[in-house]
């Protein structure tokens, strides 16, 4: 009889909790339009913006979310999950494919620093670049491609990593083929997550468009195993 009360009155607590928060939530953030950190401030945020219930939003938001980084893209990634973590709003896991360790920015700019010719040339011997596209392109068309490459390449040099690491998981996938200063130092990561599991597919650095089975399959696994 006693542990039937101590529940009741710890669901009743709970209850008065729930709709303590709620009142203040409702009658003070949402009517003053008053953000807060979390999930709950992002709510509040496109409630004020967009006038959607943040009961809708919420419930979309928990939902659990991945992100996901290819090539170039994985330093984008990293900036998002690094923004999200700042913003105390939880991410179960990071995807990086063929992602560039930071430390190898002198790598980067010596491969990029090479002529239009030589680049692809390289590019074809170690399968860096996606040929099929390359094909279909006017030379013109080439030039402004591999132009916009460099660019990519130099944001990826100047950008500030933090000196802490993240909470959030990192899966890493490079191709067993891949570039080997890219392929050999993945662990470099370790510096920049807590947590890191390494893999690696058939193929290059382009493997998301050769492999994109064997791809997929590896990220079903991992996201179930951190859902």
């Amino acid at each position: 009889m006693a542990q039937k009360l101590r529940q009741v009155r710890s669901l009743l607590l709970i209850a008065l909790g729930v709709a303590m928060y709620t009142f203040g939530f409702v009658k003070f953030n949402m009517a003053n339009a008053l953000a807060e950190g979390g999930v709950a401030g992002v709510t509040l945020i496109i409630h004020a913006l967009y006038k959607i219930d943040p009961a809708y939003t919420s419930l979309i938001l928990n939902i659990p979310l991945f992100i996901m980084g290819y090539s170039y893209s994985c330093y984008i990634a990293y900036d998002i999950c690094k923004r999200f973590e700042q913003e105390n709003i939880p991410i179960q896991g990071i995807i990086m494919i063929g992602g560039t360790p930071p430390t190898l920015r002198d790598d980067l700019m010596q491969f990029f620093s090479n002529d239009d010719n030589a680049l692809l040339d390289y590019s074809r011997a170690k399968d860096l670049l996606n040929e099929e596209l390359i094909a279909t392109l006017s030379d013109e068309e080439k030039h402004e491609y591999l132009h916009e490459l460099r660019m990519n390449t130099v944001a990826m040099v100047n950008y500030k990593f933090l000196d802490c690491k993240l909470k959030t998981p990192l899966c890493s996938i490079v191709g067993r083929e891949d570039e080997p200063t890219i392929r050999n130092n993945q662990h470099l990561w370790n510096n920049y997550f807590q947590k890191v599991s390494f893999h690696q597919l058939p193929g290059g650095h382009v493997l998301i468009t050769k492999y994109h089975a064997e791809l997929a399959k590896l990220i079903m696994n991992y996201i179930e195993l951190h859902v």
